[in-house]
């Protein structure tokens, strides 16, 4: 028998439902990269796969180890306004990752 987390990850790969919103989330970071490098505000080596991983990495690891980070930090990591900060903090890194270096926004 398997290991469950390839259970878990067989199961997941082969949902139709799971394969929609990756989809569909991929089609809309495509389109949102391809009209930043129009712009000029994207480099033009940025891939959707490397925002979406950027992004879901930062967020999963964030909120799966919340209590351990809680612990660690000596600070709540699970209130409303702990996660606001976060996703600020994403954005904010995300935005300087994809940007040419003549456009990285301002730090704050």
């Amino acid at each position: 028998m398997p290991p469950l987390t390839y259970v878990a990850l067989e199961n997941v790969s082969t949902s139709l439902g799971t394969r929609t919103l990756l989809s569909d989330v991929t089609v809309g970071i495509t389109e949102g990269a391809r009209i930043g490098v129009a712009r000029g505000l994207f480099r033009s080596t940025v891939t959707a796969r490397d925002i979406y991983l950027m992004i879901a990495a930062m967020g999963y690891f964030y909120l799966s180890n919340r209590y351990t980070l809680s612990a660690f930090l000596g600070e709540r990591t699970d209130t409303p306004e702990a996660f606001a900060r976060w996703e600020a903090f994403i954005i904010d890194a995300v935005r300087r990752a994809v940007a040419p270096p003549d456009v990285l926004p301002p730090r704050g």
